[in-house]
């Protein structure tokens, strides 16, 4: 497995400026409202640019270590890991994998492009699933920790909810590939609608 190649320490000025006006246009598309350069700035200063080749594992997720014999194969297991680490695209696709009850085969959960996020599931969900992230075309990421990601969303809540959103559209995705009958229908047709869903918590006993 490629572990990726940190591209950033020690490159150019013009080189960061140009990772930033990528990392900013690629936002802006997305956030329409509430992003400025020091929320730009810090992003940049704080993240890891790590470049991948097709078919390279960028990371394989479980946040549930003794659930992984059910969400994973044997093989898959051993190198799953509790992520602490978001990763934004900066350039490329990244394909989504997870594993249905009952079989040893992964499946599409999402294909991601350059814009997009994955990773510290649990910092905006619940209950997050598992799945691995594996490079469809040629990537690269920006690999941000638990502390800069703290640092980020609290001074800029539009940034919070675009990737809280995608977090909950990963995760339902997942849900209905692997734990329903809708696991047959293929990713990028399931994935128009999974937006539209709104998540409703029902305590024990609700009369419904």
């Amino acid at each position: 497995m490629n572990e990726g190649l940190k591209v950033l320490n020690g490159q150019s000025l013009s080189k960061s400026d140009s990772l930033q006006t990528t990392i900013s246009n690629l936002l802006w598309h997305r956030i329409s409202s509430g992003l400025d350069t020091t929320i730009l700035s810090t992003l940049i200063s704080n993240a890891n640019f790590i470049d991948y080749q097709l078919g390279d594992e960028i990371v394989n997720i479980s946040v549930n270590l003794s659930d992984l014999c059910v969400r994973f194969s044997k093989s898959d297991a051993k190198s799953a890991t509790v992520n602490n680490y978001l990763y934004f695209i900066c350039q490329g696709q990244v394909r989504l994998l997870c594993t249905p009850d009952k079989q040893t085969q992964p499946i599409t959960a999402q294909v991601l492009s350059a814009g997009e996020t994955f990773g510290l599931d649990s910092y905006f969900l619940r209950h997050p699933l598992a799945y691995h992230a594996v490079a469809a075309s040629n990537v690269q990421v920006a690999q941000l920790s638990l502390s800069a990601i703290d640092g980020l969303v609290a001074g800029c809540t539009p940034l919070r909810q675009q990737w809280t959103q995608e977090a909950q559209q990963r995760e339902r995705l997942i849900f209905f590939r692997t734990l329903t009958s809708l696991g047959s229908v293929p990713a990028h047709k399931l994935r128009p609608w999974v937006a539209y869903l709104e998540e409703m918590w029902i305590e024990a006993d609700t009369h419904i």
